[in-house]
């Protein structure tokens, strides 16, 4: 579901999503399987739908939008997202990584 990751030498974490676009809010609606449930208010039109995602996960987890980017799955439902660490020194992003892993611990709990 989640997982502490590094990417480009940049710590930070995975998340498996199962999206749905079209919702009438943005929002985490719950565990699917192994995923988290993400309801997103735009169409899957034109990648506004996954323009949406990114920016509703930065804002959730307090981070730039140019931190999160889709690994894979940008043209179906199931994604998997990296969100990168904003701290620049090795023990400052191991200490955030570990923010970043607890938050989405508690999303997923409910």
């Amino acid at each position: 579901m989640f997982k502490p990751a590094e990417r480009e030498a940049k710590k930070g974490i995975t998340l498996d999503l199962k999206v749905s676009p079209g919702a009438k809010n943005d929002e985490f609606s719950g565990v699917h399987g192994d995923r988290l449930k993400v309801k997103v208010a735009a169409k899957p039109v034109e990648g506004a739908a996954n323009a949406a995602l990114l920016k509703f996960i930065a804002s959730t987890f307090a981070v730039p939008p140019a931190n999160v980017q889709i690994l894979s799955g940008k043209s179906g439902r199931l994604k998997t997202l990296f969100i990168a660490c904003t701290a620049t020194g090795a023990a400052e992003q191991e200490k955030e990584q570990r923010q970043l892993v607890l938050m989405a611990q508690k999303l997923a709990a409910g």
